[in-house]
């Protein structure tokens, strides 16, 4: 969103399907950006951004004994489609920086 009322906006980028509602905005249900695009950088590109700054917090792929549930399965899913996605987004990014966890 380029504008509107930021609360509405924040809301929306929250809502992950099955978890949150969907937020009505100019007759639009909105979801999280993340479900369709996790790392838009090629977006902010095209207006003309001069630096980017990506931080990556994508969760890895989890093993094969932690998918036992419809909820796992789908994460897991939606996982591996960003994963591959940073492969190719994280190096145009101009400082990338990916927290490592414990």
């Amino acid at each position: 969103m380029d504008e509107g009322n930021l609360a509405q906006a924040i809301k929306a980028s929250g809502a992950f399907p099955s978890l949150f509602q969907p937020v009505l905005i100019d007759d639009q249900l909105l979801i999280d950006g993340g479900v369709l695009n996790n790392y838009p950088i090629d977006e902010l590109r095209a207006k003309g951004m001069d630096v980017i700054i990506g931080v990556d917090v994508q969760d890895g792929l989890a093993n094969r004994s932690d998918l036992s549930s419809a909820p796992s399965i789908l994460f897991q899913i939606n996982n591996f489609r960003t994963i591959n996605d940073m492969k190719t987004k994280g190096p145009k990014t101009d400082i990338y920086i990916k927290p490592r966890y414990y």
